[in-house]
């Protein structure tokens, strides 16, 4: 596949300027594979085209004519044969799913011309207009429920077609641009032939198709339409070694450069896309954390009996604790930081419906993306069975992602047939508030958030997305190299470089390092490696550099030293050094470093704490431990501290006085480093103080085991072994003052071991 792969790279490069190597490996490529012949032939009928037309096509250096209809003519007619091979060869793959689709739509036996599409949807727009008009009575619902019918058939089938079309020639593009931006024609229909452009030109680069969604975005009045258009564009720029005409990068470098607007929409579709890949672990992490903490915070409990409330604890009242209001206070604050986060585009609902895409629906693959409306032939008959649901009326109304809305219609209804007549009659009588949502539908933000959400559950969830180009994957999960960098991380593609989408790099850095996508920051920083150098941009390199050891060590120092060059007197800079030095275990230079910003902040306590560990590292214990007996005087609740001064005080052989501070100290809330440190000092305490059986099983209870080493020794056993072998390194030198390492310590690791083993 490799070898393949890189067939493909070197002909796609060729076809730039090289008519007659391509040709050749093209010929190769295609006998090597021993398919289509109707390929080979018309590859034959170019090349004797070219004969006739050319009789100096042989010579070595070509007169400048030659050249200009060479690279007129015949090259651009091999790049749409290439591609359009291309194009059918991904759609046979996956038991020749998508190929199966393209032949049977064709063989339907309809006119399938951009006009005749355009004549069928404006006639759909004008027999409903007309239908709305005439008086409300039965003949007329039943009219309009077999238009509605029959749309959605042509609907799938249209999207069928464009989806599996190829490339499209110079005079499709008028009529096209046309069709996707009168206002006669519904948008729904206009949606659904967009995302099967972009679907179609994620797979093979069209520059036609290309810049029709460029044009339908900067013209088109209709907010969903053009929020759809710029996805489709943004996503479907060409990566090497695809080509563009300098023309059409130029025309996607004026739109950028004249609109302040665009910019800002390519900036936040870049960080709706990266939300969009997380997805998965963003919705189980709300759903694992969130949710149980909102039903503990609320005092609710789930009974046989349903769901109900739990009384305050009185103690609270009488000792003024506030525990309840604590905990929702801190509740309400996350849950706030998530909706500030999903208004950004963080998916917080894929883990609750991808399981609900089972449902006949979902079978139509046009159906994965089309746009939510209450006619839709499927959502009306299933309304019509639950009789006018106000409470389905208001969730729907909300702005969750078209996709789910569907799942969510089909889901309530089988809910329903379980529910009791009194609830079921509850539920149809609850009004929504007028308009309760509907800002949401003009907000191009949202519109645009909710349609990658869509985008994201149809390449994730539909049964066949192998037989496509997801957007929404790491390169080296594509198996075809040459689409790197990913296509969702826009900001990295070449297109957009020297243009004054540069101003919104920094920022959209900065977001990549926060959520610690050091492989998008990587793409970014390797393409704006020539980039003048700017303090910005100096300090985000630091940023990078600095989570990046040690292979760029070289790196942050040069950019670390610069940025102190301009702003040597920076906390900040200064403290990022300190912590790098420490890092690297330079631990002589970060405690200087540290100790001048204790000084400068005295009573500070990251500074106090850095240093102390510092010092620790050092051996110098008195120095450590005069700095955190005044942070434990400061902080007394502070168990990070508490920590730091039980190992300092073991290491400087008060073991007793290190078992005191440490048995005192709760592990819960602590993050897993914090706790295991936690583990260590108290087990190593014990073990000091020949209490070696408690010692075990406080170390055995912090090892965590999978199904699999449980049942086998050798594995467990390496395992267990590793753990303390690791966690204790740093205490070996105590542990030979006290007798304990050597056969001590193998012994202490064949009791954890028999411990951990029990357990599991």
């Amino acid at each position: 596949m490799e070898n393949m792969s890189s067939t493909i790279q070197g002909i796609y490069c060729d076809l730039h300027n090289d008519f007659f190597a391509a040709i050749e490996n093209i010929k190769e490529y295609i006998e090597k594979k021993g398919d289509r012949k109707d390929i080979q032939y018309k590859l034959q009928q170019l090349e004797s085209e070219m004969e006739l037309s050319c009789s100096w096509w042989k010579e070595p250096k070509p007169c400048p004519p030659a050249d200009d209809m060479l690279n007129s003519y015949f090259l651009p007619k091999l790049r749409r044969l290439w591609d359009d091979y291309l194009l059918l060869e991904m759609m046979t793959a996956n038991n020749n799913y998508l190929l199966s689709l393209r032949n049977k739509v064709r063989a339907s036996g309809r006119d399938w011309s951009w006009g005749e599409i355009r004549k069928c949807l404006e006639s759909f727009v004008s027999n409903i207009a007309v239908l709305q008009l005439q008086n409300d009575n039965e003949a007329i619902q039943q009219r309009l429920e077999v238009i509605y019918e029959e749309q959605k058939k042509y609907r799938h089938q249209m999207f069928i077609y464009v989806l599996t079309e190829l490339r499209l020639s110079d005079g499709d593009i008028p009529e096209l641009e046309e069709l996707l931006l009168t206002p006669t024609i519904d948008n729904i229909d206009q949606r659904m032939i967009i995302s099967a452009l972009t679907i179609n030109g994620l797979m093979v680069f069209d520059p036609l198709k290309l810049r029709l969604l460029v044009n339908v975005y900067r013209k088109s009045d209709d907010i969903p339409v053009r929020q759809y258009a710029l996805v489709g564009w943004a996503l479907t720029l060409p990566r090497p070694p695809y080509y563009a005409d300098d023309s059409l990068v130029q025309m996607i470098k004026d739109l950028v450069d004249n609109d302040a607007t665009v910019r800002e929409e390519l900036a936040q579709l870049q960080i709706q896309l990266a939300y969009s890949l997380s997805a998965d672990k963003d919705s189980r992490k709300f759903q694992e954390t969130i949710m149980p903490d909102i039903m503990k915070a609320s005092n609710m409990r789930f009974t046989d009996k349903g769901v109900e409330m739990q009384d305050d604890d009185p103690m609270d009242d009488i000792l003024g604790r506030r525990t309840t209001e604590k905990k929702m206070e801190e509740v309400e604050s996350r849950m706030r930081s998530y909706m500030d986060k999903r208004s950004q585009g963080m998916d917080l609902f894929f883990q609750g419906f991808k399981h609900m895409k089972r449902y006949p629906f979902f079978s139509d693959i046009s159906n994965w993306l089309v746009p939510f409306y209450y006619e839709h032939p499927d959502i009306a008959h299933a309304m019509r069975q639950m009789g006018g649901n106000g409470m389905l009326n208001l969730m729907l109304d909300a702005p969750m992602c078209d996709n789910d809305k569907y799942s969510f219609v089909f889901a309530f209804l089988s809910i329903m047939n379980k529910m009791p007549q009194e609830i079921i009659e509850q539920l149809q009588q609850t009004a929504p508030p007028e308009n309760a949502y509907r800002d949401w539908m003009s907000d191009p933000a949202i519109l645009r958030r909710n349609y990658l959400q869509s985008l994201y559950r149809f390449f994730q969830l539909f049964p066949y997305s192998e037989s496509f180009v997801s957007p929404f994957c790491d390169t080296e999960e594509v198996e075809m190299p040459y689409l790197d960098p990913p296509s969702w991380l826009i900001v990295a593609n070449k297109t957009l470089m020297e243009t004054r989408f540069d101003n919104n790099i920094i920022d959209l850095l900065k977001y990549f390092l926060r959520k610690k996508d050091f492989g998008a920051v990587q793409f970014i920083l390797d393409e704006y490696n020539d980039c003048d150098d700017s303090f910005d941009l100096c300090y985000v390199r630091t940023l990078f550099y600095a989570d990046s050891l040690p292979e760029y060590e070289d790196e942050f120092l040069h950019n670390i030293e610069y940025c102190l060059k301009v702003k040597p007197d920076s906390i900040t800079l200064r403290k990022l050094y300190a912590k790098w030095l420490y890092s690297c275990e330079k631990f002589q230079e970060a405690k200087t470093l540290f100790g001048k910003l204790m000084e400068e902040k005295d009573g500070n306590r990251n500074y106090m704490f850095s240093y102390a560990l510092c010092c620790q590292k050092l051996g110098d214990y008195d120095e450590a431990k005069k700095v955190l007996f005044r942070l434990a005087y400061e902080h007394p609740d502070d168990r990070e501290v508490g920590i730091l001064l039980a190992s300092t005080l073991f290491l400087d052989g008060k073991t007793e006085d290190a078992f005191k501070r440490v048995d005192k100290l709760s592990a819960d809330d602590l993050d897993e480093k914090v706790k295991k440190e936690l583990t260590v000092v108290r087990s190593l305490s014990l073990l000091a103080l020949n209490r070696r059986e408690e010692a075990a099983k406080c170390y055995a209870s912090s090892i965590e085991i999978s199904d699999e080493s449980a049942h086998f020794h050798t594995p467990l056993y390496k395992k267990v072994n590793y753990d303390i072998q690791r966690n204790l390194k740093e205490y070996r030198h105590r542990l030979k003052e006290l007798g304990l390492d050597g056969k001590p310590l193998d012994i202490f690791t064949h009791e954890v071991y028999k411990l951990v083993k029990a357990r599991g």
